[in-house]
């Protein structure tokens, strides 16, 4: 059964999802995507739960039932955010800590690695690195002129907030339609961001070289992400010189983790019980 606890980081209250297992159970540290929270993902959290796993989903500050204002926040202070559900995995189960990120959630997981050498495997979705010009091809034509203009407004007003949709394409992110029209009822969605956190997004290098990360990591990617190509993502995993893996999984839109986390689980507990012994 899941149950909430919270920790303090960066001043702020936040919110930890945590499903148990067995005592000295390898630990693992979820992040969700732009906009959602763990509990959204709590399927997939279930089912890693179930392969004998300590689950633990982060809500980033501002998001979820953490504190902070909603949707602000800057790139090291969620790599904070992590580092401090680290030390509170640590302090309260084992060093046996891995992270799965997806999304955004993989953006952050890859700059936490270049920082925190405590964890001992990884998972990213979307480990892109947006502060590098080849990251443009992420994102359609009408968000590159928005990415200027955040660039631009973010050095004079970061307090400004912008709608996720208007830079995202949202009608990518699944398979069936009906989920996105339910995160319309969601009140823990976060639908907009500050200019403080869009421009953080933008143009933070990782606070380290990628290249210099030794924790094992494994890249999961769908098929068929209308957001990150699949090109995209390989020319990040090629420039890893630790343990690694490539994972492609057939069919799956972006929000695959959420919306069909059955397509992913056996890989997933192949790799973490592979590299988290």
């Amino acid at each position: 059964m899941a149950k909430d606890a919270y920790i303090t980081s960066n001043g702020i209250k936040i919110h930890l999802l945590i499903l148990e297992s067995q005592p000295n159970s390898p630990v693992l540290i979820f992040l969700h995507a732009t906009g959602f929270y763990a509990e959204y993902y709590n399927t997939l959290l279930t089912l890693l739960n179930e392969r004998g796993f300590t689950v633990i989903g982060l809500d980033l500050q501002g998001h979820g039932r953490s504190e902070g204002k909603r949707g602000d926040f800057i790139l090291l202070e969620a790599v904070q955010n992590v580092r401090d559900t680290v030390t509170f995995a640590i302090k309260n189960y084992n060093d046996k800590v891995g992270i799965i990120g997806t999304s955004q959630g993989g953006i952050i997981s890859l700059y936490s690695l270049c920082s925190d050498k405590r964890l001992k495997s990884a998972v990213c979705h979307c480990a892109a690195i947006l502060s590098e010009r080849q990251a443009d091809c992420i994102i359609p034509a009408r968000a590159k002129i928005l990415k200027h203009i955040v660039r631009l407004a973010g050095r004079f007003t970061k307090r400004m907030r912008m709608n996720l949709w208007t830079y995202i394409d949202r009608y990518t992110f699944y398979i069936e339609s009906q989920k996105l029209k339910d995160l319309k009822k969601d009140p823990l969605f976060v639908r907009t961001y500050t200019v403080r956190s869009l421009y953080s997004l933008a143009t933070s290098s990782p606070p380290g070289k990628i290249e210099n990360i030794k924790t094992p990591v494994m890249f999961i990617h769908p098929e068929c992400d209308g957001i990150f190509p699949v090109e995209y993502i390989r020319s990040i995993f090629d420039k890893l010189t630790c343990h690694k893996r490539f994972e492609i999984i057939p069919g799956m839109r972006h929000m695959f983790l959420a919306e069909n986390p059955d397509t992913a689980i056996d890989i997933l507990d192949s790799w973490l019980k592979e590299t988290l012994k």
